[in-house]
């Protein structure tokens, strides 16, 4: 019979430990040189078709913009950048891994740019524009004006992603049709407060509008827009600790010349993961 050593007991409940997340060790952009080989953590919160997985590797949107921003800075500052990938458990997570994050972290998700968000954050300039849209199941009777939004929602309860921009627009929602006590049911994704919506005829919520797109593209569910109250003019960016020479190295890949939103490249993004019908609603002019 083999031994049992305290090393071996020891060793065992060592390999029983959750490991480390790896993360890049800090690196100013100011202090990278010609030659470099450099590391940048990335940290994501999964939504299709921003942030997804397919066949174990990472794409969507967000995704290929990131890998055309590596061959940028491949290409015209001679440094070599590879991504290190972490999810974490929350977006709300992904926004507090972003704010105090080393200076060569970046966070990407679907963040909506916000004034309060740019207290704690630097965010790149905008790389696509959203309009956040109010959603019910199909049986609601549709809101034309707001005293038809308090009688249609006088019912219903919301749903959302905690720390989400969604979060706040049902906040003020529920102000603004009279329910402030209605509790809010919390999800993990943006593809969740949609799921609830189509299960149940109790629920409303905020989506992006890429994001219901998809979903309806994929679901034959009945779900509706109430117009009326969607929020329109928002845009997302990339999120970075305060102060990071990275994000005005990335706000000088978006923005050099006419801007990365202008060429080729980044339409052919845009093509691969939308639709016609709503690219001219999203994409930055």
């Amino acid at each position: 019979m083999k031994k049992i050593t305290l090393f071996s007991i020891l060793l065992f409940f060592y390999n029983l430990q959750p490991s480390k997340a790896q993360v890049a060790e800090e690196v100013l952009w100011e202090n990278v040189k010609a030659g470099d080989k450099v590391e940048l953590t990335v940290f994501y919160h999964e939504n299709s078709p921003f942030v997804y997985e397919e066949k174990g590797k990472l794409t969507g949107i967000e995704i290929d913009i990131l890998n055309s921003f590596v061959e940028w800075v491949k290409e015209n500052k001679e440094v070599d950048v590879e991504l290190i990938y972490q999810k974490p458990q929350s977006f709300y997570k992904l926004l507090l891994q972003a704010q105090n994050g080393k200076s060569n972290t970046i966070g990407l998700g679907t963040i909506t740019i916000t004034k309060e968000r740019e207290k704690n954050l630097a965010f790149s300039a905008p790389y696509l524009r959203n309009v956040s849209v109010l959603l019910s199941q199909g049986g609601v009777k549709t809101a034309l004006n707001e005293e038809e939004l308090k009688s249609s929602f006088a019912d219903l309860y919301p749903v959302t992603v905690p720390g989400s921009i969604h979060e706040d627009h049902i906040k003020e929602f529920r102000d603004k049709i009279g329910r402030t006590n209605r509790p809010i049911r919390e999800v993990k994704t943006p593809k969740e407060v949609i799921e609830s919506i189509a299960q149940s005829g109790k629920l409303y919520g905020y989506s992006d509008v890429i994001t219901f797109w998809q979903y309806m593209k994929e679901h034959d569910d009945f779900i509706k827009m109430h117009k009326v109250a969607n929020k329109n003019d928002e845009f997302f960016g990339f999120a970075f600790p305060k102060e990071s020479g990275w994000k005005f190295l990335f706000d000088e890949f978006l923005e050099s010349g006419f801007g990365f939103t202008a060429t080729k490249a980044y339409h052919r993004i845009l093509e691969k993961h939308l639709g016609y019908e709503i690219i001219n609603t999203v994409e930055i002019d």
